[in-house]
């Protein structure tokens, strides 16, 4: 019975194909030539919101260096042992356990010169530099800061060798105990803890910056070593 089954699909399979009879014309219309003018366009695919992405043509080359930086010379000792030495010696950071990302916070008064110091770092390192303002970061839609922090970071990955430089650091990552009825807050110091964490994100040549003038006010975890 298999092999009869067999030999009727082999017979109607050789039969010359049925011809397709002409396309109609519904009220003098004619679809085939319809579709065929439109066949060449590609179906739009839709864009996600990046209505809220940070700037990215704020990511520049500075041309400063630490030699154009008057003073501070613990700073640049400072700078030389966390960002400067390892990049500069890949292979004796790699001996020590030393990766090759980073952060440090800057303190000082307004006006002292943190900026100047953070672009000097991103010269020396002949990397990226990319400044942070409250304004990119903090939204007042639930969630919306999270993702703005997310991208940033992904943004400063992309351009590696980066240095990220978060201003008013005290504004973006507050004691998480003093925030217990600003739940959106408290996420963003997560979110921000969760980017900076070595293990759970991929920063290598990420180095970040922050900055303040209250040092006192800013998160445990953001300032331990």
């Amino acid at each position: 019975e298999a092999l009869a089954l067999l030999q009727q699909i082999t017979a109607a399979m050789a039969q010359p194909a049925t011809p397709q009879p002409e396309p109609q014309r519904v009220h003098g219309f004619d679809w085939a030539k319809a579709e065929e003018e439109v066949a060449d366009i590609t179906e739009p695919v839709p864009v996600q919101d990046d209505a809220a992405s940070p700037v990215v043509e704020d990511i520049e080359k500075p041309a400063v260096r630490l030699a154009d930086v008057g003073g501070m010379q613990q700073v640049k000792e400072r700078l030389e042992l966390a960002f400067l030495g390892p990049m500069r010696n890949p292979q004796l950071a790699k001996a020590f356990g030393k990766s090759l990302s980073g952060g440090l916070l800057l303190y000082g008064p307004p006006g002292c010169g943190k900026t100047f110091i953070a672009k000097a770092v991103a010269g020396e390192l002949g990397a990226s530099f990319f400044s942070v303002g409250i304004s990119d970061v903090l939204d007042m839609y639930t969630g919306q800061s999270e993702r703005n922090l997310a991208r940033i970071f992904a943004e400063a990955r992309r351009h590696a060798p980066c240095v990220l430089f978060f201003d008013e650091m005290d504004a973006l990552g507050q004691k998480r105990s003093h925030l217990t009825h600003a739940s959106t807050m408290r996420n963003t110091v997560n979110q921000m803890l969760a980017e900076m964490d070595s293990v759970a994100a991929d920063n290598d040549g990420v180095f970040v910056l922050g900055a303040t003038n209250h040092p006192w006010d800013i998160d445990s975890a953001l300032r331990r070593p």
